[in-house]
């Protein structure tokens, strides 16, 4: 893209069409040079391949435009504890001072991430669950098998008893889906990017169309890690033991690559891939063939066929959290793997 914007004049009462073209390029050429995938935006598997542009990203567009963010926020009170934020975000021309644009965003402690938490029962799972996947065998529908020290325990959903515990998470979370949501009006940018993906895929608000052959917008090429083969080593998460205000100013997406009731990220996605595929060996190796795949420098695609050859990736944790991500954004939208079509 030239350096000289002849046509792009905020100015200008009218943009032409020329102007409007200029625009498009100039978030094209910021995706390119200043936005890496998985960090400033996300693609959905499964999905036509329009890129999803998360906060980060919104915060690099609004940079680049020249926007500054404003916010008015109303709480309202749900009863037994629970409240809802509602965000509305006004952007304002740093240069002129003209209002570009609003977005707006919600976010409530009865969604159901910030509702419940999953329990220990300190009960084994039965033999017979394996084989039919009954959730009755485990105590009903609020109950799941999860792995923990080395053996399958029943763990069971259980409401949170202070949701004032996530008044300010809720709060930065609507906070962040108001300014996306602005973004993407503001800078016309809907048709290149979409609402931020862990809104979409954890709320079930997404509406996924079927793949289609053309993208949009193709997004620019990131350098994927070859898989090294070296001896495999354990590798030991901190607790999430952070500072309150730490853990809530960070994405979703990073809080869920943090490990959970002191499992690491290699338990979380074995418990996922077992139990999604009821422990049968040859479906655990076609969802992670699938969940890992990626296209090494060389053109060739290259995967992993187990949890242990993952471990002995280079960068095997951050591999594992993105293959957990793909695997959740997959069961969330309802896309099958090989083996159930």
């Amino acid at each position: 893209m030239g350096e000289n914007l002849n046509h792009y004049d905020t100015n200008n009462a009218v943009l032409s069409v020329d102007g409007i073209m200029e625009q498009v390029n100039m978030i094209q050429h910021m995706m390119s040079r200043a936005m890496k995938k998985d960090e400033h935006y996300g693609i959905i598997p499964g999905t036509s391949g329009k890129p999803s542009l998360l906060k980060p990203g919104a915060e690099k567009l609004a940079m680049m435009f020249r926007l500054a963010p404003s916010y008015a926020i109303t709480k309202t009170d749900m009863g037994r504890g629970h409240v809802e934020y509602s965000v509305v975000c006004s952007l304002t021309h740093i240069n002129n001072g003209a209002v570009w644009g609003q977005g707006v965003g919600s976010c409530s402690t009865s969604e159901s991430k910030f509702k419940f938490r999953w329990d220990k029962t300190g009960k084994p799972v039965p033999s017979e669950y394996w084989n039919s996947k009954d959730k009755s065998l485990l105590g009903g529908e609020q109950f799941t098998a999860r792995k923990s020290g080395g053996s399958w325990e029943i763990y069971q959903r259980v409401e949170h008893d202070n949701p004032a515990d996530y008044y300010n998470t809720c709060l930065k979370m609507a906070k962040k889906r108001a300014m996306v949501d602005a973004i993407l009006t503001a800078t016309a940018a809907s048709d290149i990017f979409t609402q931020d993906i862990e809104d979409m895929v954890e709320n079930g608000i997404i509406d996924a169309a079927p793949a289609s052959p053309k993208a949009n917008v193709t997004p620019p090429p990131t350098r994927q890690q070859e898989p090294r083969h070296e001896k495999k080593s354990e590798v030991t998460i901190p607790p999430t033991r952070l500072p309150q205000d730490d853990y809530n100013s960070m994405t979703n997406a990073e809080q869920e690559d943090i490990k959970n009731d002191n499992d690491d990220v290699f338990t979380q996605l074995e418990n996922k891939v077992r139990e999604y595929c009821v422990g049968n060996e040859k479906n655990i190796t076609d969802v992670y063939k699938t969940i890992t795949e990626f296209t090494g420098s060389d053109g060739k695609k290259r995967s992993a066929w187990s949890l242990d050859q993952l471990r002995g990736w280079k960068n095997a944790e951050k591999a594992a959290g993105a293959a957990m991500r793909r695997f959740d954004e997959r069961v969330a939208m309802g896309t099958k793997f090989r083996f159930e079509d």
